[in-house]
């Protein structure tokens, strides 16, 4: 077993884990606490612990051929944001937003993050021009009475400053204004992923934008991305296809743009989450290209073990820690156009032999 280990200041093991030690505890089925979901994909907590959730929506009955490829797409304004309470109640935040789809994939709001009681949502509609430009790739800002202003349009961003993968590897970055997927604040700031253009770029409430990675080939697709306790960035990178096991990985991102490897070793990674003590949470979306009910929950500790929490998941899409300690997982992130989405509750308090071992070795 080849270990190479490198401290984080405030204890994040991070290292190369060729071959993690894997304990397989788990934490069951987990507790729904959302239902009726159209392609759920970001979560975020607000500073009074409501968590909201991000759909991709189930796009419209228009067809139109978008951008310089003229890919047929189907385009309406069925995505949304919604709120759910401790009951289980769901609220409307903002509908009628623009939802596509092209292929296999359906795209909408991708990410939600707060600064201070502020709720800022990713659109990821723009990748090509389907003829409206309020369609385009774009950060918005909700405003107190449900409305949205645009922050910053990532399409024009991307179509007038091509990032480096653009300019060196056309062939494959070929969705020309981006895809952009994860979403998060730190430190006042905003940062989303796109796993076309591959980058992450900064964005501030006003609109000011900084790439802080860009990679220079479209090999790596980065999708999810969350704040550590170390003030670093943790970014998933789900791998190239056909997404062979151990093709993915989290790499974690300081802000002046430094990288490392964080966790190696896994498949297609699609939603991260950093826990106060070190620990990483990692979601995988699938075993292999698109299987259903083969997704993954995983745990990977400061000591570098690995514990699989949830499996046979379906197309999970998304992972958060709530403010209670717990995990919350979205499922049925793709392929819902039935509302077959979900958002489900772990509670780590009451994960598997692993965590009832170390329990009683403390004893």
């Amino acid at each position: 077993m080849l270990l190479v280990v490198a401290a984080l200041a405030v204890g994040l093991a991070i290292g190369l884990v060729v071959w993690p030690r894997v304990a397989r505890g788990g934490l069951g089925a987990g507790e729904v606490i959302a239902t009726g979901l159209v392609n759920p994909r970001g979560l975020a907590f607000a500073p009074d612990g409501t968590l909201y959730i991000a759909e991709a929506g189930r796009y419209g009955p228009q067809r139109v051929r978008a951008g310089e490829g003229h890919v047929s797409y189907r385009i309406g304004r069925t995505a949304r944001v919604l709120r759910v309470d401790s009951s289980g109640h769901l609220d409307v935040v903002v509908d009628h937003l623009p939802s596509v789809h092209w292929g296999d994939d359906t795209y909408g709001v991708a990410g939600l993050a707060f600064i201070g009681q502020t709720l800022y949502l990713l659109l990821g509609t723009g990748g090509r021009d389907v003829g409206d430009p309020a369609y385009d790739n774009a950060v918005l800002r909700v405003t107190p009475d449900g409305q949205t202003e645009l922050v910053a349009d990532l399409t024009r961003y991307n179509l007038e400053q091509p990032p480096l993968a653009r300019r060196l590897d056309p062939e494959h970055t070929d969705v020309e204004g981006g895809v952009p997927f994860g979403f998060t604040a730190l430190q006042g700031q905003l940062y989303a992923t796109d796993g076309n253009q591959e980058t992450v770029t900064e964005i501030s409430p006003v609109g000011t934008l900084r790439r802080l990675l860009e990679y220079p080939a479209s090999n790596h697709v980065l999708t999810g991305i969350a704040p550590g306790p170390d003030g670093a960035l943790y970014v998933c990178e789900f791998g190239p296809a056909p997404h062979k096991p151990g093709s993915a990985k989290i790499t974690r991102l300081t802000l002046d743009g430094q990288r490392s490897d964080a966790w190696t070793g896994l498949q297609t990674a699609i939603g991260v989450a950093a826990g106060p003590d070190g620990s990483l949470y990692a979601v995988e979306f699938s075993a292999g290209i698109r299987v259903p009910n083969t997704g993954r929950l995983l745990r990977r500790t400061p000591d570098g073990t690995v514990e699989v929490l949830a499996d046979g998941l379906n197309f999970p899409t998304a992972v958060a820690l709530g403010p209670d300690g717990e995990l919350y997982l979205a499922v049925s992130g793709h392929r819902s156009e039935d509302g077959s989405g979900q958002v489900i509750r772990y509670r780590l308090g009451a994960s598997g032999p692993l965590d009832r071992l170390r329990r009683l070795l403390r004893l």
